[in-house]
């Protein structure tokens, strides 16, 4: 699959997209936008692990509160978006503010529902 190009798309979505990626095991895919400093490879492999773990846990809980559709990260200068598409890969947003959560959110669930479908 090209998750490279899936990670451009989305970054093209909204100004406050800064950074994109598709995680499963590793980084599988990602863009960041210019403006954003280059990530370390051994940071990449921790982020991948984080959020299996982070994603785990959340879903875990699925059979009582129903499917996750996202997980939102609020850190001081970026904000996370996860969405799970599967057992195996999650979609990373990284966003600035402001933003119109419910609008950015329901383009990127297209976006990569029609990517994954």
């Amino acid at each position: 699959m090209k998750y490279d190009h899936l990670c451009v798309d989305l970054a093209k979505l909204d100004e406050s997209i800064v950074a994109t990626f598709v995680l499963s095991k590793k980084v599988a895919g990602m863009h960041l936008k210019m403006n954003v400093p280059k990530i370390k490879e051994e940071d990449t492999r921790l982020l991948a692990q984080q959020t299996a773990t982070v994603i785990g846990i959340t879903r875990a809980n699925e059979r009582l509160f129903g499917k996750v559709s996202f997980l939102l990260v609020h850190h001081e200068f970026v904000d996370g978006i996860f969405f799970p598409v599967d057992d195996d890969v999650t979609v990373l947003v990284g966003l600035v503010q402001p933003y119109d959560q419910d609008s950015v959110v329901e383009k990127i669930r297209e976006k990569i529902d029609s990517f994954f479908a």
